[in-house]
């Protein structure tokens, strides 16, 4: 438990390390950035894609620092294709954005629905907090839309269109 008053005192510092080097108890923003970009570091898997059959499909995966796009108006074998963009991560802090609401949100493992064509979707997402596979067949989560915007901010910072998503 903590000390409410100590908790409330200013002169209160963190402590804390970065691959395991101690850190200087005045913490200054930078610092604090440097952090963040370390827990981003530490992703180990991301991959979600969605789309429909006779429609536009759109994959985006996690290479080491890279977020490769793959991004199509027409139905394609991902596998086969090149990225259309590749955007590097390290220091972007809207992908810091969308780890954390990976991190907080509590999907199930699949959305389905009694709809046959339609859009569907999969979400590989894993790293030293979680791991979470899960789909859905026309049928999403109620946080989708958020994820979605996310990961659309990420591609206007980079000037991807992002007219399939």
């Amino acid at each position: 438990s903590v000390d409410r008053n100590e908790a409330r005192t200013p002169q209160r510092f963190i402590h804390a390390t970065v691959s395991g080097q101690a850190l200087e108890p005045n913490i200054t923003l930078l610092t604090k950035l440097n952090i963040l970009l370390h827990i981003n570091s530490l992703v180990m898997k991301f991959d979600f894609s969605i789309g429909g059959y006779f429609d536009s499909q759109f994959r985006v995966v996690l290479k080491d620092d890279e977020l490769h796009f793959f991004i199509s108006q027409f139905p394609f074998s991902i596998e086969m294709e090149e990225p259309t963009h590749i955007v590097f991560i390290k220091k972007d802090i809207l992908c810091n954005d969308l780890i954390q609401f990976l991190n907080n949100i509590k999907w199930k493992r699949k959305y389905e629905s009694e709809i046959l064509d339609g859009t569907q979707w999969i979400l590989v997402f894993e790293n030293h907090n979680k791991v979470m596979k899960c789909y859905g067949n026309n049928s999403f989560p109620e946080e989708f839309e958020n994820f979605i915007n996310l990961i659309k901010k990420i591609m206007v910072k980079h000037n991807i269109s992002n007219d399939v998503l």
